[in-house]
């Protein structure tokens, strides 16, 4: 990949500031539209080379791979870059600031980065040092599902799209470690075996999400002696032969390893109780405490640089392709047992229908306009709310096209497109504003305050597992494999705003002016 500054032209007057960044040779003009929201916000930097993301909970390398860090706040160096099992295999030997369990972040991890009102780079200045982070695309662990033999990637010069990049070509690396869903913390140690079974528990490990104990060697018995492991998500192996809850027997040089799925509480604590012998112990996990849920991508399948197959088993992680999505997570947490859900989806996703009076409908409700019919569904994991599209040339019916428009906050001064010449349930409301105007007016799930989703918020629903469409279809039938829009402006054009194709679950940039498809949120009642 290219360490070139190809950065598009830009109106230099809509934009409030600008600051030179130096990176090697590379320069480049930050250049920040403070008429866009702010979409990332500042990180605390824990002063060892690594900052904390507080709206993700995630702990990113503060250094892009190839720099050296040299200081609070401080890179040195420039950034490498390198093939993607290359960067899969670099995080899982990464030892950095006492933690070795480092990886690449999987796609919605690495977009929680991008932001949207900066561009040269499209970060926030406030998270990584002046000048770090390179001008080009950067890895995430998340394979292609419409081509496997290329990986999703975020560019972080314009961020004027998403990006597919062939896996055995290069491209850039950032490191990220922890979060609410995201993670299988290696916390392996070492000690003195001894016939008492010691397994170190461990903190701050992500919620719903299978956590390894260290490997414990059987020693001192003077004969085979039975072991057991009780415990909602606990289960363990012997000599690396499956996971599993049942009795067994042990004898001395046995290695033992307890996997425990965390709580899905922030903050709560489970245990598995091992039982070996007379002793009776346990492996102790403690989720971390984290205000801000991030959907995972809802891939389940491990991929080399060619084709996808199951993941054995989320514990065993080796050969070529170390540490990549479909192993890390809620998805892979689905795929060892059931989660604790509040309701039901796809993976790791938990999704609640809603009825048209806000009650909890039968179950396989109808999608329909009575008031106990289904008409919105809830994300238990973010909490928002969301309009379900129709198929009855109704208000809300799936083919029903909008231009971007909104008289009151347009952001770049460019209120976008009124109404013009298209196809909607009332003619000559058939732009986002008015559309927004008329749900609101309905009343819908007995809610007035929907909008459109900021990009962020509309991303949460994409699913990487399924394409055409790239969502769950069981929760959000009637889904089009078109643009909807976002709330979000686009940085580089005030006459463009984001949009993602849910034929592919991709993000791009489109014109306000061009009829695409809406689906509302909600924050609730």
């Amino acid at each position: 990949m290219a360490n070139a500054v190809n950065r598009p032209s830009l109106v230099a007057a809509l934009f409030a500031g600008a600051c030179l960044l130096q990176a090697g040779s590379v320069q480049a003009l930050q250049i920040c539209n403070s008429n866009i929201h702010a979409s990332t916000g500042n990180a605390g930097d824990n002063l060892d080379g690594t900052v904390t993301h507080p709206t993700t909970g995630l702990m990113w390398k503060l250094c892009s791979e190839g720099y050296t860090y040299s200081g609070p706040s401080s890179c040195t160096g420039s950034a490498s870059t390198m093939d993607w099992p290359t960067a899969l295999t670099l995080a899982k030997n990464t030892v950095f600031a006492s933690y070795s369990d480092w990886r690449l972040p999987n796609y919605k991890e690495l977009q929680s980065l991008r932001e949207v009102r900066c561009t040269g780079p499209a970060i926030a200045a406030g998270i990584f040092p002046v000048g770090e982070t390179a001008l080009n695309v950067y890895w995430s662990s998340t394979s292609d599902k419409s081509s496997p033999i290329n990986a999703l990637g975020v560019d972080f010069n314009s961020g004027s799209s998403d990006i597919s990049v062939l896996k055995n070509g290069g491209a850039y690396v950032r490191l990220v470690r922890g979060g609410r869903y995201f993670s299988a913390f290696d916390k392996s140690g070492t000690y003195t075996p001894s016939v008492t079974p010691v397994f170190a528990g461990q903190s701050g490990v992500a919620v719903s999400t299978p956590q390894v104990s260290a490997t414990y060697t059987v020693s001192g018995l003077t004969t085979v002696t039975g072991i057991i492991v009780k415990g909602t998500g606990a289960t363990y192996t012997v000599n690396g032969v499956g996971y599993n809850n049942v009795p067994a027997v042990v004898k001395n040089g046995d290695p033992v390893v307890i996997t425990q799925i965390s709580s899905d509480t922030p903050g709560a604590s489970k245990a598995a109780t091992v039982s070996l012998g007379g002793f009776v112990t346990a492996f102790n996990v403690v989720a971390a405490k984290s205000s801000i849920a991030l959907n995972d991508s809802g891939i389940g399948l491990c991929y080399d640089d060619t084709i996808s197959a199951a993941c054995s088993t989320v514990a065993v992680d080796g050969g070529s392709h170390p540490r990549q999505d479909a192993r890390i997570g809620r998805d892979a947490a689905a795929g060892v047992m059931p989660l604790t859900k509040t309701g039901a989806g796809d993976q790791g996703f938990d999704y609640s229908k809603i009825a048209n009076d806000s009650s909890d409908p039968p179950q396989n409700p109808a999608l329909g306009g009575s008031a106990g019919d289904w008409a919105c569904t809830k994300d238990n994991n973010t909490g928002l709310i969301w309009e379900v599209k129709t198929a009855d040339t109704y208000l809300r019916d799936r083919v029903h096209t909008y231009n971007w428009y909104n008289s009151i906050n347009n952001f770049q001064g460019n209120a976008g497109t009124a109404s013009s010449g298209l196809t909607c349930f009332n003619s000559g409301r058939c732009d986002t504003e008015k559309f927004i105007a008329d749900v609101n007016a309905a009343n819908l799930c007995q809610l007035s305050n929907w909008r459109l989703p900021t990009l962020k918020e509309l991303r949460s629903l994409v699913d990487h597992g399924q394409s055409n469409p790239a969502i769950d279809p069981t929760y959000f039938p009637n889904t089009q494999t078109n643009n909807y829009l976002t709330a979000t402006a686009y940085a580089n054009d005030p006459t463009s705003v984001w949009a993602i194709n849910f034929a592919t679950g991709i993000a791009a940039p489109v014109l306000r002016s061009t009829a695409s498809n809406v689906r509302l949120v909600s924050d609730g009642p």
